[in-house]
């Protein structure tokens, strides 16, 4: 060691022996650390601006941001074991730290606590595993990323933790954090993983070792017991909500006390704000009256955590508050009540701080303005709120987080369009800016799952590519197809928990690389540009919403509908016009007896004796009948249909009198998104083959009917048809032909949309089947049995046939959306290629000339409106 100046030496001894205060010693110490990193004597600075991080981090008046600064000066000469100390107690105070947003806290901690992981080589086992439990806590509260993904990584940090400690105090811990994990994993839906961390905690309580942790530790593991029974109470299925929110509240009631009396004030005042929000529940389940008891609690935990000081704790404090006053107030008084606090709230928590509390936050205020018909307020409050889904969906991971967004996602898009329907345009321009923020809004909460996917389908190569970026472009999305969520939002997860943050790790890692990829193409020329455009899919602006309108034909149009709980919004969108909106007053209940259920009972269900004119076509009168005059001046519509009109078939229902296919050719889409993607990828196929025509059944009476349909099929197209074909054949060469048409027998499972598939020989044919192809073909007809049929869970994630068909690079589907008779659909499928087929004719126009030539001669809905095309209906 570098020899030290004598007057340095000896005030470094003095300072050593002498018995001090802490503020003398403060100020001693930071003097002699100054002069002694002067003098370059680092080393000794470092323990001594430790020790002043030490002492106004855990001394008798705490200061988390001198502590900050100490440990900081700290790390400049600390070595070995004393700089694990330092970042660890660094990492502490980042993530207990009020000051600043809890999102860069957490960022900042977990940067000091990786730093110490990174020290392996100079640590003890159970430094190592002290390590990997802070790394893991950090990453089970992490308000950045996708919380799916941060929980699997700290599940897996807690789990090193055990494995690596000799400390049983430790492993205890370790294990404690992990019961945390469990109870404050939102997208637990089932709830298994909440009992499980209840039952846990609950054990520990019970058992010898809640002794064995000190006074913080005892009161966090009542906190969080008390949060998950009152989780737990609002579980189905459950042993009632009221004996567990008391018990739950008893619990939180003890661990404030602790607080109080051993705690710090911003401990306490967290813990008021869990007692206010148990104590609001259990007004809600009739367990008595506690609002009052709810908001002293948090004008308690409110005059600790202030703005100015605490702003995150703060602005979670108001949000309770505000939650409160809505909940358990009288409805008359509640406007006036919760505006000014969410006003508050909204300052602070915004898309970039914290996107979810956020949403949450503008959504309540949304609500309150729409409450006192002040449209154009909760429009902007829930436009912010789309803003922060977008951001929350931009991180999503996993897949069960992208099925935890899809609700809210919805939820939001739902209001925003609701609310920008009902405003008043002051003048034309105003109006034309509210259609396009409708129809921009519409696409943005639709099938946002299904248009990402359908990016990373195989496209042909283009002149202009360098064969390099292809290739590297192709084994990129190789690998991220296999970290990819399933294509079903719902799917239950497959992978091993210990292999997830190595899934997650590789998915970030290759999505960062093909994103520089694609920009790196973009920029290097015109073909670059025009390729990547195809695979960066997103929501169109108005630009592409406009070039989409020219693009489809200056008599054609779309025609997109939202339900939303009150009321259906409808947008026309024609060549050269903003869309026209309309909102029609069809509520939930107005829409099941009119339409739904009617349809069920006639169609689905079979009852009664066939009839010309079912009772639900009447429904078209309704839902298109403020277009009647825009329908005049065409000759094709897009359907772009949402919730529960998916499956119906909107071209039979009535319009003046006669069913809307006879006034106008009708194709569908998913969304206008995706019917731009599969139109400029059938403007980018390749060369094709031969057209794949073929046909099975099991029993000689469909062999002979389906094949002599096949055989018509592929005389028009001058193909050959293929007799009892088989599964195998069309996986292997599907992708090279222009057109794909089974003829066969085919089924719908609902439990399963993408096990939905046609009987070939050799087994059946399913949509994960089709997910698998790279298909090319213009159109794809299954002529079968409810091939039609899809599941649209939340966000309008349509599943099934049709869509395996779509993703997989088909231009256009030919599907039934119901069980159907064999001699009627090869009359429609031999009038729909034969109008086909005529020079001129677009699919649209071939769709509604078999339609209504099957129509004149069996009138029954049942027997000709089952049959729909979706996609590029050129």
């Amino acid at each position: 060691m570098r020899q030290q100046e004598p007057g340095l030496a000896d005030r470094w001894q003095a300072f050593m022996a002498a018995d001090q205060s802490d503020a003398v010693m403060l100020v001693e110490a930071a003097t002699l650390a100054q002069a002694l990193a002067a003098r370059g004597q680092h080393a000794l600075a470092a323990r001594l601006w430790k020790l002043c991080g030490d002492l106004h981090h855990r001394g008798a008046a705490p200061d988390l941001e001198l502590a900050i600064a100490a440990y900081g000066e700290a790390l400049h000469g600390a070595r070995g074991d004393e700089r694990w100390q330092v970042l660890m107690a660094l990492s502490t105070c980042w993530d207990t730290r009020v000051t600043g947003t809890r999102a860069g806290n957490i960022e900042q901690a977990l940067q000091m606590a990786g730093a110490a992981a990174a020290l392996a080589e100079h640590l003890t086992a159970d430094q190592r595993a002290e390590s990997a439990m802070e790394f893991g806590l950090l990453y089970t509260r992490r308000v950045a990323g996708d919380p799916a993904s941060n929980l699997a990584q700290g599940r897996a940090a807690l789990h090193d933790a055990i494995a690596w400690s000799t400390n049983a105090q430790l492993r205890l811990q370790a294990r404690y954090n992990l019961a945390v994990a469990d109870i404050e994993d939102v997208l637990d839906r089932s709830g298994h993983a909440l009992q499980a961390g209840v039952a846990v905690l609950r054990g520990m309580l019970e058992a010898e070792v809640f002794g064995v942790f000190d006074p913080l530790q005892q009161q966090n593991l009542l906190q969080t017991l008390a949060v998950g029974m009152a989780r737990q109470a609002a579980l189905p299925g459950g042993a009632g909500p009221v004996a567990a929110l008391r018990e739950a509240a008893a619990l939180a009631e003890i661990a404030h006390t602790m607080a109080l009396q051993h705690g710090t004030p911003v401990q306490a005042a967290r813990l008021a704000r869990v007692r206010a929000s148990i104590a609001a529940d259990r007004t809600r389940v009739g367990d008595g009256d506690h609002f009052d008891e709810a908001l002293d609690l948090l004008r308690d935990a409110g005059q600790v955590l202030r703005r100015d000081t605490a702003p995150y704790d703060y602005a979670r404090v108001q949000l309770a508050l505000a939650h409160t006053v809505v909940s358990l107030s009288d409805p008359m008084f509640v406007p006036a009540l919760a505006i000014p606090i969410l006003r508050d709230v909204v300052d602070i928590l915004t898309p970039d701080v914290d996107p979810d509390h956020c949403r949450q936050a503008q959504v309540a205020l949304g609500r309150q303005h729409a409450s006192l018909g002040e449209w154009a307020q909760a429009a902007q409050c829930y436009s912010v709120a789309c803003d922060a889904c977008e951001r929350l969906l931009a991180g999503t991971e996993t897949r069960a987080r992208r099925a935890h967004e899809t609700g809210p996602n919805a939820e939001a898009h739902a209001l925003h369009i609701d609310a920008l329907s009902r405003l008043q345009p002051a003048d034309a321009a105003a109006h034309d800016a509210r259609g396009w923020a409708v129809l921009q809004a519409m696409e943005h909460g639709r099938a946002r799952l299904f248009l990402d996917m359908m990016g990373l389908r195989p496209l042909p190569p283009q002149p202009g590519l360098a064969p390099g970026d292809l290739e590297q472009e192709a084994r990129l999305i190789a690998q991220l197809r296999w970290t990819l969520p399933a294509t079903a939002p719902d799917a239950a997860p497959t992978l091993d928990a210990d292999l997830e943050p190595t899934r997650l790790a590789e998915q970030r890692d290759t999505r960062a690389a093909l994103d520089a990829l694609w920009t790196r193409m973009a920029l290097a020329s015109e073909a670059g540009r025009r390729h990547v455009a195809l695979r960066r899919t997103a929501p169109p602006g108005q630009a592409a919403l406009q070039a989409l309108a020219l693009d489809v034909g200056p008599r054609s149009a779309s025609l997109s509908l939202f339900v939303t709980p009150q009321r259906i919004v409808a947008a026309w969108l024609a060549p050269g016009a903003a869309p026209r909106v309309r909102h029609l007053d069809i509520d939930a209940a107005r829409l099941q007896a009119g339409l739904l259920q009617p349809f069920a009972r006639n169609v689905l269900s079979g009852d009664g004796e066939p009839r010309p004119v079912h009772a639900w076509q009447a429904f078209g009168d309704t839902l298109f009948g403020p277009f009647a005059d825009q329908l005049a001046g065409i000759d094709t519509l897009c359907i772009v249909a949402h919730g529960p009109l998916h499956g119906l078939p909107l071209h039979a229902l009535h319009l003046q009198g006669a069913p809307l296919i006879a006034q106008v050719a009708v194709a569908y889409a998913p969304s206008l998104a995706v019917l731009a993607s599969v139109r400029s990828r059938a403007q980018a196929a390749g060369p094709a083959g031969e057209p794949l025509v073929g046909s099975y059944a099991d029993e000689a009476t469909d062999i002979e009917e389906f094949q002599a349909e096949t055989n018509e099929v592929a005389r028009l197209h001058h193909a050959q048809a293929r007799a009892q074909l088989a599964r195998a054949e069309v996986l292997r060469d599907a992708a090279s032909a222009p057109l794909v048409h089974l003829a066969c027998h085919g089924a719908y499972d609902a439990d399963d949309p993408l096990a939905s598939g046609v009987e070939l020989a050799g087994g059946t044919l399913t949509a994960h089947d089709i997910l698998a192809l790279q298909l090319r073909c213009e159109l794809a007809v299954l002529s079968a049995c409810e091939t039609g049929r899809q599941a649209a869970p939340q966000g309008d994630e349509l599943l099934g046939l049709t869509r395996a068909l779509l993703q997989s690079g088909a231009a256009c589907t030919l599907s039934t959306l119901w069980r159907v008779y064999s001699d009627s659909t090869t009359q429609w499928m031999r009038l729909f290629h034969d109008a086909w087929t005529q020079p001129g004719t677009t699919r649209a126009a071939a769709f509604q000339s078999a339609t209504l030539a099957l129509r004149a001669t069996d009138s029954d809905p049942r027997a000709w409106a089952a049959f729909v095309l979706t996609g590029d209906a050129r």
